[in-house]
């Protein structure tokens, strides 16, 4: 199945891609329609010359069992996986906003006073995260969605790393407050 080919594909005979509304070096983001719940959703679907790349289709699947654990107002909710035809897809919640990125290059330097309110929603997701065992790599204003309301959700867990899978030392990741 040619990507460039996806608006108007169905997946999983649920899922309808109604346009492309993000990419990035792994993946595209699509605007979905699902049919089930009658709701619009966002569908990462892999770069098709990634498919061929079995290590990179188990860390994009990953993406999901790590992050569908948590359960944060400020980290996007991911509903679904799979695979269809050749095509690799995660489904979560759409988020309407801009990135955190888009809005800097819109407006410039923020106020303090919301990019604290920013700062500190994101610390929370991060610290929730954490406590659930999962580590944020690679946070960047591109992962972050502002939304109305000045809220922002964490997105893109696709390189996180599962603390209690990779070592037993979890001083490698923690800095005791004390030591700051």
């Amino acid at each position: 199945m040619k990507r460039g080919l996806l608006v108007g594909v169905k997946i999983k005979d649920r899922y309808e891609l109604l346009k492309i509304v993000g990419a990035g070096g792994f993946s595209s983001v699509y605007l979905a329609r699902d049919e089930q719940s009658n709701k619009v959703v966002a569908v990462k679907v892999l770069h098709e010359h990634l498919v061929s790349q079995e290590r990179i289709v188990h860390r994009f699947h990953k993406e999901l069992e790590k992050a569908q654990t948590l359960n944060h107002p400020s980290i996007v909710r991911y509903l679904d996986q799979g695979e269809q035809g050749g095509l690799h897809f995660l489904v979560m919640e759409y988020l309407e906003g801009k990135t955190l990125a888009q809005v800097l290059q819109e407006r410039g330097k923020l106020p303090l006073e919301e990019a604290l309110t920013l700062t500190r929603q994101t610390a929370e997701a991060l610290a929730y995260a954490h406590r659930q065992g999962l580590v944020r790599r690679d946070l960047k204003p591109a992962n972050l969605m502002v939304l109305e309301g000045n809220r922002v959700k964490v997105m893109d867990f696709g390189i996180a790393k599962d603390l209690w899978a990779t070592s037993s030392d979890s001083s490698q990741w923690f800095t005791p407050a004390a030591n700051l």
